[in-house]
């Protein structure tokens, strides 16, 4: 609902006053003023003339209905305590449902909605309750209506030089001269005025995540710092308010810097109370836990028209690429003015490579991500320098231009191999170098499927993904056998080189 003129809703004119003055006219004119602003007003009492000091917006095709309240007015004064002031305050609440309604009009023009009404009733001086009807796009319920109890006579204010109403601390001075041509300006209550941002994950259609923090500004660029009933340090949650701290009734306030203002998101969703007609930026300044701001969350224009959204807003991840086998594109539904704003749920997987009998890491293997495990695979490539909340990989069939993007090599020093930040589904490892004395796999035994299913939580491979170490043969002949040779001819040269010496001797 449009935010009114803060004037005073009891409009008495001099109700102290103890004599009744009879007016001269049988009729009195009354016009109402309805107006909105784009800001919290300053409380400005109606002094029943035109007033330029309410210096809002004339809104029109708005309905009152005018009642008779006198017998009840004076019925709650005559011989009671009550007084005058608590009187009208209780006939402002008074449920018109089953009561006649004397006279309706309808805002038009400056936003006006004029009334010819007798100055009598019964006998007495009249009193009239002026209710309003639902504004355009309100829901059909009998909340936030501006309420006005006017009491007549009617007395004309005093005027200084610049022909404004001369004051009295808080009160209009008046004069003693019957005002039959009433000019007011009535004042709505902001309620239900309420846009409630959900927060959710690419990984699931129905859940609210925690976490967030958002920031919202103006058209002014001022940023939101809760609401004038709300509660301090950032807890303006409805739970958070009170009976006398509603934070539905009064408008949002707004800053000039955040100050620390980010509003978190908890339970899954946030509400802002009080915005006034206008547009809005929402800007998501942290992700939850194990999400990603995407490039769409970055900053999100909307618009408020008549109290509610101009249209649906649902923000959701629109990148394509790289999504894997299994990825699910969940899609999110806002309710009525809610505002919906996904993130990308991300996960990791890790795995060892390890020898496969005594299950000791090996380094110095090199694997591929794959989309699938068929003889051609489509290869995982990652851009060099991604924008923020760009997705950072994509399959090399979906790259036109790949001189910005590398294919994704996993090595390994240690004999641990990870990726991170990847879109929940299933991807294919596949093993092309082998480490030094070990043999390379091959066929569907290259590829290790790893299903990354969960936001934040790192997909592993059970026990790491084997190598068998090439095996040792026995030798057949080899240097051994050359050996023994070789000694033998030694020892027979060495005989025959004693032999003939021996022989020598004997013969000598």
């Amino acid at each position: 609902m449009g935010i009114l003129a803060l004037a005073g809703l009891v409009v008495t004119f001099g109700l102290s006053r103890q004599t009744t003055v009879d007016a001269v006219d049988n009729t009195v004119n009354v016009t109402l003023h309805k107006q909105k602003f784009n800001q919290d007003q300053t409380a400005i009492p109606n002094s029943g003339i035109e007033d330029g000091r309410f210096t809002g917006t004339p809104l029109n095709g708005i309905t009152f209905n005018v009642y008779d309240v006198t017998d009840s007015y004076y019925a709650k004064i005559t011989g009671s305590s009550e007084s005058r002031t608590d009187a009208i305050a209780d006939l402002e609440k008074l449920d018109t449902k089953n009561l006649t309604s004397q006279a309706t009009a309808i805002t038009e023009g400056q936003g006006a909605a004029k009334f010819s009404l007798p100055a009598k009733s019964n006998g007495k001086d009249a009193v009239y309750l002026f209710v309003e009807s639902e504004e355009p796009g309100a829901d059909p319920t009998p909340v936030g209506k501006s309420t006005m109890v006017l009491v007549l006579p009617a007395y004309k204010p005093e005027l200084d030089g610049n022909q404004k109403p001369v004051m009295d601390g808080n009160n209009i001075k008046y004069t003693d001269d019957v005002n039959t041509d009433i000019h007011l300006y009535p004042k709505n209550k902001v309620i239900d005025r309420k846009i409630t941002i959900n927060k959710v994950g690419t990984d699931n259609a129905t859940a609210l995540i925690d976490g967030a923090e958002f920031t919202l500004q103006n058209s002014t660029g001022q940023f939101y710092t809760g609401n004038k009933n709300g509660q301090e340090n950032g807890d303006w949650s409805k739970a958070g308010a009170t009976a006398d701290k509603d934070m539905s009734t009064n408008v949002a306030q707004f800053g000039d810097k955040a100050n620390n203002k980010n509003v978190i998101v908890t339970n899954g969703s946030i509400d802002f109370y009080g915005l006034l007609d206008g547009s809005y930026t929402l800007k998501e300044v942290k992700a939850p836990n194990n999400y990603v701001q995407t490039t769409d969350s970055q900053a999100i224009q909307f618009t408020i028209a008549n109290g509610k959204l101009d249209k649906s807003y649902v923000i959701e991840d629109s990148s394509t690429l790289g999504n894997p086998e299994g990825f699910t594109d969940n899609k999110h539904d806002p309710a009525t003015n809610t505002i919906v704003v996904e993130n990308r749920a991300l996960g990791s997987l890790k795995f060892d490579k390890v020898d496969a009998n005594t299950k000791e890491k090996l380094s110095g293997a090199t694997f591929k991500v794959a989309k699938d495990n068929s003889t051609s695979p489509d290869y995982l490539y990652q851009k060099e320098n991604p924008a923020t909340g760009e997705y950072a990989y994509a399959w090399k069939s979906e790259l036109t231009d790949p001189t910005s993007w590398k294919e994704v090599d996993l090595t390994s020093t240690d004999g641990s191999y990870s990726l991170s930040n990847l879109k929940l589904g299933n991807y294919y490892v596949q093993e092309t170098t082998a480490p030094d004395g070990y043999a390379l796999p091959q066929g569907d035994s290259a590829f290790t499927k790893i299903a990354v299913s969960t936001a934040g939580i790192v997909a592993t491979v059970n026990d790491g993904i084997p190598n068998v170490h090439k095996g040792a043969l026995p030798s057949t002949g080899g240097k051994g056998i050359y050996l023994f040779i070789a000694v033998g001819i030694i020892a027979l040269i060495i005989a025959g080189i004693y032999f003939t010496r021996g022989r020598k001797q004997f013969e000598a």
